[in-house]
């Protein structure tokens, strides 16, 4: 029978929990409930709206330490794919929750600062590392234009954010998209925290 804490199991948290509550948060009156959140629902609403946060959403704790390398991405198609380099670098065995959120840095609408796009589960032993490739399509890039009935990616410079959560971002790179797919990719930093 194994001992608590031999194996680090990797529970990820599924919401943001301020360190306060709001108290300026209108639910609308009597029976009706309205929703004036629009995007700005979660993690989303505390990157924008920044405020001590408890505990972020994907937040989780770990018996062992986990380490983001490399960092790139490239597009095929019309798809993008990041590639990064994860290490347990602790003394235990354990499962890391590998999280890539995507955000534009001046969009013509009104977009969240970042939103998660993607996200892989990975198995690693201690001292073990492994490449991950994960992939989004472009067209996830996008939102839906009312006026033109259709889904529209931006010619925009796009960020790409990899982390252990929403606040915990280990890894930055850009890339530019435009109309004819052609494209720039530029890596704006790396980091490694336990």
């Amino acid at each position: 029978m194994k001992q608590s804490g031999t194996v680090n199991p990797c529970g990820k948290l599924a919401e943001t929990f301020p360190k306060k509550q709001r108290q300026d948060v209108d639910f609308g009156e009597g029976m009706r409930v309205c929703y004036k959140e629009g995007l700005e629902v979660g993690y989303r609403y505390y990157d924008r709206h920044p405020e001590e946060i408890g505990f972020p959403f994907g937040h989780g704790l770990s018996y062992t330490v986990f380490q983001y390398t490399g960092g790139d991405v490239t597009i095929e198609k019309d798809t993008l794919k990041i590639n990064v380099t994860i290490s347990n670098r602790g003394d235990r065995n354990g499962s890391e929750v590998v999280q890539v959120y995507t955000g534009q840095n001046s969009p013509v609408m009104s977009r969240p600062v970042k939103e998660l796009k993607v996200f892989e589960k990975v198995y690693l032993e201690a001292g073990q590392e492994k490449q991950l490739e994960m992939t989004i399509p472009v067209r996830e890039l996008g939102y839906y234009n009312v006026m033109l009935g259709d889904w529209v990616v931006e010619n925009n410079l796009y960020r790409i954010f990899v982390g252990a959560s929403s606040r915990d971002i280990r890894l930055e790179m850009e890339v530019r998209i435009s109309g004819n797919m052609t494209y720039s990719v530029r890596r704006t930093g790396e980091a490694s925290v336990g």
